[in-house]
């Protein structure tokens, strides 16, 4: 999908989620913004600086990048696979320091991944390299993450906790922007939203000023169950609707 007049500022201590509908231009701009994908035109800068001119070693030191696949690292074992997270810390030929080891275990440890360390890549279940890669993202220590779709294809407990270390980095300073597809994930966890329709921002916010009947209607033509649970607001999608029709029903959850 191809962006057009998109301008926004990510800013830190914040966890962003981009949502919208299959082919809205999330990924895109995932890309984009990790410079995977150059813009035709438009400028994106960092800290000031605009990402053009920054070198692919400096940059891999400020983004950190989660992609949505987990298939490129064949027989390594998950031990090295989280260790090239600090690639962007090594000069050429050098070795790993007891301080990369140190963000390695911690990364390990922040993504519940200790018990696979030993465990070849691809004997892994793709949850399990989800989070495994997940891992790798946490160990370059970067101040920005951005993540595609990094909690698809995990177990609701790994869903809650991936979303909690999220959350966690975003309050500890850093910024987060990651592409989401399940709302109520997104309404709990993220402090901004962005939702994209056909390569634009159709609203962005705070996820109870976004994820309103009219804009849910617009974007993706579905009926909601809006509440609220010990003080937290949620939201689910509840059934498909014609973009006309679609609105919100209020459903209160007990304690």
């Amino acid at each position: 999908m191809l962006l057009r007049s998109i301008s926004h500022a990510f800013e830190p201590g914040q966890l962003i989620g981009l949502v919208g509908p299959n082919g809205a231009g999330k990924s895109t701009l995932i890309k984009v913004l990790c410079q995977l994908v150059r813009p035709s035109s438009g400028t994106i800068t960092l800290n000031g600086n605009p990402l053009s001119l920054i070198s692919k070693k400096e940059l891999s030191k400020d983004i950190s990048y989660l992609p949505q696949g987990h298939d490129v690292y064949g027989a390594l074992s998950a031990d090295t696979v989280v260790s090239l997270g600090r690639l962007p810390h090594l000069k050429p030929l050098s070795q790993i320091l007891d301080t990369d080891r140190i963000a390695i275990n911690r990364a390990f440890d922040q993504a519940q991944v200790d018990h696979l360390r030993h465990r070849g890549f691809d004997t892994l279940s793709g949850g399990e390299k989800a989070r495994v890669m997940l891992a790798r993202a946490l160990a370059s220590e970067a101040p920005i993450l951005l993540a595609d779709e990094p909690a698809t294809g995990l177990d609701p407990y790994h869903q809650l906790h991936v979303m909690e270390l999220l959350a966690q980095r975003a309050r500890s300073g850093n910024t987060v922007v990651c592409v989401l597809h399940d709302l109520t994930l997104a309404e709990r966890f993220c402090t901004e939203i962005c939702l994209l329709k056909e390569g634009q921002f159709a609203a962005s916010g705070a996820p109870s000023d976004v994820f309103t009947p009219d804009n849910l209607n617009a974007a993706f033509s579905i009926h909601v169950h809006r509440g609220q649970y010990q003080g937290d607001n949620f939201v689910i999608p509840w059934s498909r609707a014609h973009p006309a029709t679609a609105q919100s029903e209020p459903l209160h959850g007990g304690n």
